[in-house]
């Protein structure tokens, strides 16, 4: 009998930093839509058309604690770097925006998604755009910058460019499992994926004869693609897009990726970072809301908020239910959880 591990994903879900408002790497080799969150009612308010910055990143060097920054000449015109540490987030980017800085980047000091950035004291008075990375991308940042000059940009981009179209993975439906059992998904009359996504014209210039093509691609080999009527976006609008459901007459174990890719008729766009949205889910012997992949990875991606309950309680029910269930027995239960305290919404 077919072994099924149980995972529920009893953690916040993480907030997509998605839409107009971007982290991107510009320079060298730039690198799209970094994971990011914003400061939380303070700094620069990014959800305005035209607020961004963008300069070079240097390290702002402190104990990581509330003392003074010790090179405060070099962030002159620069965007500010900082390690999340005991000391306010609105105290270190206000120190950064005293010594000159135009933008903060902090990096999480801990393996797990950014969060939203408190105050503090004195955060009102920021008044530069501030977010807040992974711990990874924090050492990828770093390395690059022990060889070259980097340059961030980060804010909102809509009408920046002339021709800018756009999306986002939450914009996209998305099966209705992370993982699940190969052996309840055999053939189209036991799964079928629909597909749809939106598109966002954030460019200066109306788009015509806008399309979707939804690909899907198992352990990188193509199984669906397909392409949507065409129509027109104009600036500042959306547009919601179908391709036909896929109904593979078998399913093989793995990852599937799927890829909403939007296009222009003949135009060529001025920010093509964001014009493909994706999620992947995953057939093996899982049965999970998260994705999971075909080693048993969970993959912190579509988490569900398990209640709505104050932090210091915990509530969480997940029906499953599937008419093929009795080809699988339950081999185990999975739980992933973090607590959120005081000191994850006033500190850096």
């Amino acid at each position: 009998m077919r072994k099924l591990i149980l995972m529920i994903g009893g953690v916040l879900a993480m907030t997509a930093s998605y839409g107009q408002i971007i982290v991107a790497q510009i320079s060298p080799n730039p690198t799209p839509y970094l994971q990011f969150e914003t400061a939380s009612g303070w700094g620069l308010d990014m959800s305005i058309a035209g607020n961004f910055v963008e300069d070079t990143v240097v390290v702002a060097n402190d104990s990581l604690a509330c003392t003074p920054l010790t090179n405060g000449a070099q962030l002159d015109g620069k965007i500010a770097l900082i390690y999340r540490g005991p000391c306010e987030f609105g105290a270190k980017a206000l120190e950064a925006q005293n010594a000159g800085a135009v933008g903060v980047i902090i990096i999480n000091n801990q393996p797990a998604a950014p969060i939203p950035m408190g105050a503090g004291a004195v955060g009102a008075s920021v008044t530069i755009p501030v977010v807040m990375m992974t711990q990874a991308d924090g050492v990828s940042l770093r390395s690059i910058m022990q060889n070259d000059v980097l340059v961030m940009r980060f804010g909102n981009k809509s009408g920046y460019y002339p021709n800018d179209l756009g999306s986002y993975a939450a914009a996209g439906l998305r099966a209705n499992f992370g993982s699940k059992p190969a052996a309840l998904a055999q053939n189209a009359s036991e799964l079928t994926v629909e597909f749809g996504c939106w598109a966002y014209n954030y460019g200066a210039l109306d788009q015509f004869d806008v399309s979707l093509n939804t690909i899907v691609k198992r352990n990188g080999t193509e199984v669906y693609n397909e392409v949507s009527t065409f129509t027109d976006i104009v600036s500042g609008d959306s547009a919601y897009f179908t391709t036909p459901d896929m109904a593979l007459s078998s399913y093989l174990s793995g990852d599937y990726t799927v890829q909403y890719i939007f296009s222009a008729d003949g135009v060529a766009d001025d920010y093509p970072a964001d014009d493909t949205a994706s999620y992947i889910f995953n057939l093996g012997d899982l049965w999970s809301l998260a994705h999971a992949t075909s080693d048993s990875t969970t993959v912190a991606d579509g988490f569900y908020r398990a209640s709505t309950l104050p932090t210091s309680q915990f509530e969480a029910c997940i029906v499953l239910n599937d008419a093929n269930a009795s080809r699988v027995a339950t081999d185990g239960v999975r739980f992933a959880g973090f607590a959120i305290g005081a000191a994850d919404t006033a500190t850096v």
